[in-house]
């Protein structure tokens, strides 16, 4: 077993008793990037701006806010319409459709329908 799966093991084991091992077991677990042990009490906490995050300029925050602004004013309409076709209509057609899709998913995951 390696150092890093072998600390990733026992610090798992000491989860319930010390968080931050538990969060840094888990962070390693999930990235297995570190090339060797960490000592910090986040899981992340080296990794170099995965994502870019130090490169935005001003005008790219401000539409990523207005992103966030409409997609959460987008969500919370449709989220509205669907309490209201339940309250209206009932579960029952929501049921039945998710049903019928599900099944349709299943049978295309196993080679059933499609090409």
């Amino acid at each position: 077993m390696n150092p890093i799966t072998e600390r990733i093991f026992v610090e798992s084991l000491a989860a319930p008793y010390n968080q931050s091992a538990g969060k840094e077991a888990i962070g390693e677990s999930l990235c297995l990037c570190y090339p060797y042990p960490t000592r910090h009490p986040v899981p992340f906490p080296a990794l170099p701006d995965p994502i870019g995050v130090a490169q935005i300029t001003s005008h790219e925050w401000v539409i990523l806010i207005i992103g966030f602004v409409v997609s959460f004013i987008v969500a919370y309409g449709a989220v509205a319409w669907f309490m209201g076709y339940v309250r209206k209509r009932g579960f029952a057609p929501f049921a039945i459709y998710r049903i019928v899709i599900g099944i349709a998913v299943l049978a295309w995951a196993m080679g059933f329908i499609g090409y």
